[in-house]
């Protein structure tokens, strides 16, 4: 039954991650060049990044995000900064994630992570380029 677990837990990267069995299924499953294409664990996170990336326009994300960070300005040793600290999070922090989404790549995270070979095309080069100049 074991093997059956592990076969369920390291069916895709999500799987793992959810069943708490990530390390596990990198070390003893996908290591092994018998068990999982390579191309299959790019798709996957390739997957996974989309997934979050599109959560960081979820509003229950975004009031987490901004109660936690509230939370941080509280923290402040200069308490008359706390309430100047929470009104730049209030203000800021959709436009800094939204353009957060903007600038994130799949196919680079992945890459940088090894899970995909990164074939960056020349117009993608330079769109980075424009971008850098804002």
């Amino acid at each position: 039954t074991l093997f059956r677990s592990a076969q369920f837990w390291c069916q895709n990267l999500v799987t793992a991650v959810q069943c708490g069995a990530l390390e596990h299924c990198v070390q003893s499953v996908w290591n092994n060049p018998d068990t999982l294409e390579a191309g299959d664990l790019c798709e996957q996170c390739k997957l996974i990044v989309k997934t979050a990336v599109s959560m960081i326009q979820d509003s229950v994300l975004q009031d987490g995000l901004k109660k936690l960070l509230h939370d941080d300005c509280s923290l402040l040793p200069v308490k008359t900064l706390v309430p100047s600290c929470q009104l730049m999070v209030d203000k800021y922090v959709s436009l800094l994630l939204t353009l957060l989404q903007s600038y994130i790549k799949p196919d680079a995270i992945c890459a940088f992570v090894k899970l995909c070979q990164l074939k960056q095309s020349a117009s993608l080069k330079e769109e980075d380029r424009k971008r850098t100049r804002l």
